[in-house]
């Protein structure tokens, strides 16, 4: 069909092949001519299927760049990483056996205020090699308190790097704030999500926390609330972009789990219809549901008794 718009096919060249024939004759004295006409007639010929070829190549790559994406990449439709790459590469700290991984890698994202170097080395990570698990977690800017449209860079750069050092496909393990970053990360980077096997999220600020929403309401100049503290409270301009209407708040083929205390003194609210940490698409889990008596504060979690160490935060 795209030789046939470009005007190339085998009609083309049989009116070619006519107007050569016409060309040849005999004048009054039954002399032939036209001889030198249908030799420049052909020249001319070739130059125009060599125009013709020309066309189909330029209209080829053109074709091709739109539905492959400009560059090397493969992300052109996807929004720019901004952070210099040697940044992003320094706020990444993944185990040796990630390397060409025999299981499943995880990648560790810690919550607002914390430092991935705090949060897993002496907790998750321990669990997850004792269990032959390679892991990664990843440093955010300023203990992750800046602004959370940064911070993701962070994030989707570890999953593109994770992926392409083990040579198989990740999961994903968040709190808080790190429960958020990662469903941020698959919602504008599209081209992760068949990368990510699984993501586990621990109170993530999905839908924003009104624990401190009067004190918000009530603020001014003075106010020196961090960018990720203010970005995570209900109602935020980037709580709406994310969760407007008619967007899936999970995609496939990940398979998406939440996790959530009602005893959370933070990410609230924990209950009713409407809890913060719940997605539609996910499996959203309540610690009491499965521990029936058990306390599972956000601060204090596996500390306590009769809780699941999965519950730290």
């Amino acid at each position: 069909m795209l030789l046939v718009h470009l005007g190339l096919g085998r009609r083309t060249f049989a009116c070619a092949s006519m107007r050569r024939r016409r060309l040849a004759g005999k004048d009054a004295r039954g002399r032939t001519v036209g001889v030198r006409r249908r030799r420049i007639d052909a020249a001319a010929f070739g130059r125009v299927r060599l125009a013709q070829v020309a066309r189909i190549w330029i209209v080829g790559l053109l074709v091709g760049l739109l539905l492959g994406g400009l560059g090397s990449s493969g992300y052109a439709r996807e929004p720019r990483l901004d952070v210099p790459a040697k940044k992003l590469r320094s706020a990444l700290f993944c185990q040796e056996s990630v390397v060409r991984a025999a299981r499943t890698p995880v990648l560790l994202v810690p919550a607002t205020g914390v430092d991935g170097s705090e949060a897993w080395p002496d907790g998750l990570q321990v669990s997850l090699r004792a269990d032959g698990v390679p892991s990664c977690y990843v440093n955010l800017p300023r203990h992750a308190t800046a602004d959370i449209q940064v911070a993701v860079e962070y994030v989707v750069y570890a999953i593109r790097q994770m992926r392409t050092r083990g040579g198989r496909d990740i999961a994903v393990y968040g709190i808080s704030q790190g429960g958020l970053l990662p469903r941020f990360a698959l919602t504008y980077w599209p081209s992760l999500r068949k990368h990510v096997t699984d993501v586990v999220l621990l109170a993530g600020t999905h839908h924003g926390t009104t624990a401190f929403s009067s004190l918000a309401a009530s603020c001014d100049v003075r106010c020196h609330f961090t960018a990720a503290a203010w970005q995570q409270a209900a109602g935020s301009d980037l709580l709406k972009a994310l969760n407007r209407r008619g967007r899936p708040e999970t995609f496939g083929p990940t398979s998406w789990t939440t996790v959530r205390t009602l005893d959370d003194e933070v990410v609230q609210p924990t209950g009713g219809a409407h809890p913060t940490s719940a997605l539609q698409g996910a499996s959203n889990l309540v610690i009491q549901s499965i521990c029936p008596g058990g306390f599972a504060g956000r601060t204090t979690g596996s500390r306590r008794p009769n809780s699941p160490a999965w519950a730290q935060s």
